[in-house]
């Protein structure tokens, strides 16, 4: 398991507590589920798949930064380690 797969269960795991609460939480969860699917299958031709997802996640992430800081951190870490690996880096 990689450390990008670690980082977006722990924003699952966040995440999850708020969604009984509300609907966007409940859709957050699922588009972060959607997101550790392609990276535990991630190659050439689903990184741009998984990296508009990551990019898309961390911009609503940020609205609610002060419920869920540690998903923030995660999401943009997840977007720039895959920035990485598309330019070949790592």
């Amino acid at each position: 398991m990689s450390e990008a797969e670690e980082k977006i269960m722990e924003c699952i795991a966040e995440v999850e507590q708020y969604r009984y609460y509300s609907a966007e939480a409940e859709d957050g969860v699922r588009q972060l589920m959607e997101i550790q699917m392609i990276l535990r299958n991630l190659n050439g031709e689903n990184i741009e798949e998984a990296l508009r997802k990551a990019r898309q996640a961390y911009q609503v992430s940020l609205a609610y930064s002060s419920y869920v800081p540690k998903t923030v951190s995660n999401l943009k870490y997840i977007v720039e380690w895959l920035e990485k690996r598309k330019a070949g880096k790592v």
